[in-house]
């Protein structure tokens, strides 16, 4: 049976929010969803966290978890957290130095396809735009998501709590 008396009391909120910031890089665009798992040890001493890829939405592992999040899947990427492509295609070129063959989307009055430019450094610049995401989570990050899944386990546990009494 789960406790989420004995959860709230051994996890480490600090632990908890490195292991979801980095679990929210890796899904970062997925299409499909991702459920945060903790595990208390046998000798309940210790808790432990998985991810489970939850492709269809409606699985689960059938084992002794604590589902704490899903990260839901979405269809978008890195360049959907800027304003214009022309601002990413900027960006990326200014802080990762991707190199784009500007000739090859220009049209013949000078214009620039922003949005082929784009689409050329995400099929082609993968670890550069990984590494984007990454400095971009790890400035931005601010362990809201991680105060919401505690204060979920800190209810959750007050509830059995009252339940038993």
């Amino acid at each position: 049976m789960k406790n989420w008396r004995k959860l709230a009391e051994l996890i480490d909120r600090n632990t908890l929010d490195e292991y979801i910031k980095e679990e929210y890089k890796k899904t970062y665009g997925r299409t499909y969803d991702t459920d945060i798992y903790a595990y208390i040890s046998d000798d309940e001493t210790e808790v432990t966290f998985d991810d489970f890829i939850n492709v269809g939405g409606n699985s689960w592992l059938d084992d002794d978890h604590f589902l704490l999040d899903t990260f839901k899947g979405g269809y978008y990427n890195i360049a959907d957290e800027f304003n214009s492509n022309d601002e990413f295609v900027k960006y990326m070129i200014d802080c990762y130095n991707v190199e784009i063959p500007f000739d090859k989307f220009t049209d013949e009055d000078g214009d620039i396809d922003y949005v082929d430019c784009a689409k050329y450094i995400l099929e082609n610049y993968c670890d550069e735009c990984d590494k984007a995401l990454s400095d971009m989570v790890d400035e931005s990050w601010d362990g809201t998501i991680t105060d919401y899944i505690m204060d979920d386990i800190k209810a959750k546990a007050k509830e059995e709590e009252e339940e038993e009494e």
